[in-house]
């Protein structure tokens, strides 16, 4: 309605969430979705895995949090699939 919003998370990095965590074929997520507004543009900033996680542990209060690298792997896949 004539307002601009900028956010860095949104519709597709709960969907990458989701589907990395293993909700791939779960049609609930994707008839949730439907009522979703989307963006008029998205971006993907494609960094190295390592890069990230590095950045959050150079957070004093971040630098001893429990990282699931696993899951980081997972999500930076399905952040790809997405964008194709």
């Amino acid at each position: 309605t004539g307002e601009t919003v900028l956010c860095d998370r949104y519709f597709y990095s709960c969907l990458a969430n989701l589907r990395a965590r293993g909700f791939k074929h779960d049609k609930w997520i994707y008839e949730i979705s439907k009522e979703i507004i989307r963006p008029d543009a998205a971006f993907f900033f494609d960094i190295p895995v390592e890069t990230a996680v590095e950045r959050v542990r150079s957070r004093e209060s971040e630098k001893d949090r429990y990282i699931d690298m696993d899951l980081q792997y997972k999500l930076k896949d399905e952040y790809e699939l997405i964008c194709k």
